[in-house]
């Protein structure tokens, strides 16, 4: 059995996703993580760039004087930055390289029909072994675009009979909108996945070394569901999209 993992944002692998990737690697089945958009809407920029104050280091960032641009940090090179980081979370979970899959569709701009596109490619690749089943964000309680067209794509895909099995998941910050008799069930981590989740908050998205590349873009972009995380090792998946 192969696994699908449609990752609308870098850190989505691991904050609302990670327990079941673990999980399913854990029972010797193959996983593909596939990253959808490049990223570059997420608000850290502007943090990195010292046009609004950092909520980590609770301070203006000057890329210039701390030493880590000789210019104002690019958005290309913000991107590249947060796909490294996803490439990085991936390895980290145990996902071979060759099945980390990177898209850049415009982030905040997913369309349900790109998304379909996506999924199917996958789904008909004929070197990816069946049976398939995918995995993604559900669109029922979420309040992104990028999410809810993951999930309705994949929903349609569904219900079309073009894919044979899928799971969707809630994302951290918005458990708390989920009613209580919502056919929704806890992935509870184990305690090596749990250590696994840990380190890579720790060593990739709160890692802060901007002379080296490593702008710590997932906790500046979403501190508080990182540090939920450390707390709470969960993901939530729901049972219809």
């Amino acid at each position: 059995m192969t696994h699908l993992f449609h990752v609308p944002h870098a850190d989505d692998e691991t904050l609302s996703l990670g327990v079941a990737i673990l999980q399913c690697l854990d029972r010797g089945e193959e996983v593909h993580l596939i990253l959808i958009t490049d990223g570059s809407a997420c608000g850290s920029f502007h943090f990195l760039n010292g046009t609004e104050k950092c909520p980590i280091h609770h301070r203006f960032h000057d890329p210039v004087s701390e030493g880590y641009q000789t210019a104002p940090l690019t958005r290309e090179a913000h991107i590249a930055a947060r796909q490294r980081e996803f490439l990085a979370a991936g390895e980290m979970l145990g996902v071979p390289r060759e099945n980390l899959h990177v898209h850049t569709m415009i982030d905040g701009s997913l369309t349900v029909e790109e998304a379909r596109a996506i999924a199917l490619q996958y789904e008909q690749d004929a070197s990816i072994p069946g049976p398939k089943v995918h995995h993604t964000m559900t669109e029922r309680h979420d309040n992104h675009n990028d999410h809810k067209s993951c999930g309705r794509a994949l929903a349609e895909l569904l219900e079309e009979g073009q894919i044979s099995a899928c799971h969707w998941y809630v994302k951290r910050s918005l458990w708390h909108t989920v009613p209580a008799d919502a056919p929704v069930q806890d992935l509870v981590a184990s305690v090596s996945q749990a250590d696994i989740l840990r380190s890579i908050t720790r060593d990739v998205y709160q890692r802060w070394e901007p002379e080296n590349g490593h702008y710590a873009v997932g906790y500046h972009s979403v501190p508080e569901s990182f540090d939920a995380m450390m707390d709470d090792c969960r993901n939530k998946v729901h049972h219809t999209p």
